[in-house]
């Protein structure tokens, strides 16, 4: 007997093939087109719901396809992409007239509910991440080069990847926030290190506007040590945190005087005398009544505690002054704790040489602290760590996503952001 094969298997199969399979495969390939019909022309799929901002749509620059994700003005949930570049109005393609990471889309909306300029958004995105991205990424790549020099892989990889990725939104009103970002968290990246400064920027501005208003003044306090050679930081930076320690916890007439402080440990880097100058800006919290009261601390008298906190044999700088305008203080306690631009200059070993000084001298340690009503404002706002929270959100104010009217997406390729 031969072989009979099924034949209404064979039709199931068929059909199933011709009917389900086929039409779904080219559904999935014609995704794109279709995409790009919904959007392209009063003749596509779906003219009727159009979005208001896709009428006319010009790109300038050499990129192509710059992605933006936009939402109706009206109806926020109706979200698409606009493609620009290939596929203008009524199908049209513009000739790129620049190149590099100077392409920009001018978007020109004809609904009487947008009515910003997105040329002028798109530029003003442009040069924030020119003017101020662009040069930490770059001193970030720097950094990653030195760490693979000091056969850190894992470091080297992560700052390297630092900031590659970062998208703003738009709010209708014009202005910019920026909503995603890969960020490393290394201690002597320049770029989280930035993103921490105007962290802990906003965070004291928000605690000393709450204190200010409870009636409390504030000073500032500059402590410093002798310069140390570049060998010996490690050893300079224990020294000043231990006397920081004494005198918060051991001065009586400090713990009377003051109801709370911010401190930030900052490191400056001078070449030509090869040393390292630590020092400590603190935020202190007093009553009014400070200033006339037995309590009072003189400038000598401050030089003489800091002196024997430390132990040391030499009467040390400290500066001490009160802060007129708090604006004041949030500059100055909010400084990067190492700036790239101080030890990522020279030949290679020398950069080797400050990246290994740093990284054991500051690894493992608290560089900005609150005590007192700083720490507990900080508490009731609901702040979170300046050194180890979202880098992200800097100003405590995360908005929801649907509330953006545009998403600009940034990259970083060969050297120079260019916009996704």
């Amino acid at each position: 007997l031969g072989f009979t094969p099924d034949w209404r298997q064979a039709g199931l199969r068929s059909f199933v093939f011709f009917c389900i399979f086929l039409p779904a495969r080219q559904a999935v390939l014609l995704n794109f087109s279709a995409l790009v019909s919904l959007f392209s022309g009063p003749e596509g799929f779906a003219a009727e719901r159009r979005s208001p901002y896709l009428d006319n749509i010009e790109t300038i620059g050499g990129m192509k396809n710059p992605c933006f994700w936009l939402c109706h003005a009206e109806k926020r949930d109706f979200a698409c992409i606009v493609f620009g570049g290939d596929y203008l109005k009524n199908g049209q393609k513009k000739a790129a007239s620049s190149g590099g990471s100077s392409s920009a889309a001018r978007i020109v909306p004809t609904c009487e509910l947008a009515t910003t300029d997105y040329t002028a958004i798109l530029q003003s995105v442009q040069d924030e991440v020119s003017g101020r991205f662009a040069p930490k990424k770059a001193l970030g790549m720097e950094l990653s080069r030195v760490y693979e020099l000091l056969s850190l892989y894992r470091r080297a990889d992560r700052v390297a990847q630092c900031g590659s990725e970062i998208e703003f939104g738009i709010l209708q009103d014009g202005s910019k926030k920026l909503v995603k970002a890969n960020f490393c968290r290394d201690r002597l990246c320049p770029m989280c290190n930035w993103r921490r400064s105007l962290k802990l920027y906003s965070q004291v501005s928000q605690v000393m506007d709450v204190l200010e208003s409870r009636g409390y003044c504030f000073l500032f306090l500059t402590l410093t040590l002798r310069n140390c050679p570049w060998d010996e930081l490690p050893a300079a930076i224990q020294a000043f945190l231990s006397g920081w320690r004494n005198l918060y916890h051991e001065a009586p007439v400090f713990r009377r005087s003051v109801h709370g402080t911010s401190r930030a440990l900052e490191i400056t880097v001078n070449h030509g005398a090869c040393t390292y100058h630590p020092h400590l800006h603190v935020v202190l919290a007093v009553k009014p009544s400070y200033f006339t009261s037995r309590d009072y601390i003189s400038q000598a008298q401050w030089t003489q505690l800091w002196r024997s906190c430390c132990d040391i044999s030499y009467d040390p700088i400290v500066n001490i002054k009160r802060i007129k305008e708090t604006s004041q203080g949030f500059k100055e306690i909010s400084k990067y704790a190492v700036k790239g631009s101080d030890f990522l200059v020279g030949s290679s070993e020398l950069m080797q040489r400050h990246v290994s000084n740093f990284l054991s001298g500051l690894s493992g340690r608290r560089l900005v602290g609150s005590t007192g009503v700083f720490k507990r404002v900080q508490r009731e706002l609901c702040l979170d760590d300046p050194e180890t929270g979202d880098l992200v959100i800097t100003d405590g104010q995360q908005l929801r996503d649907d509330v953006y009217c545009m998403m600009v997406r940034y990259g970083w390729c060969s050297g120079v952001y260019v916009r996704r």
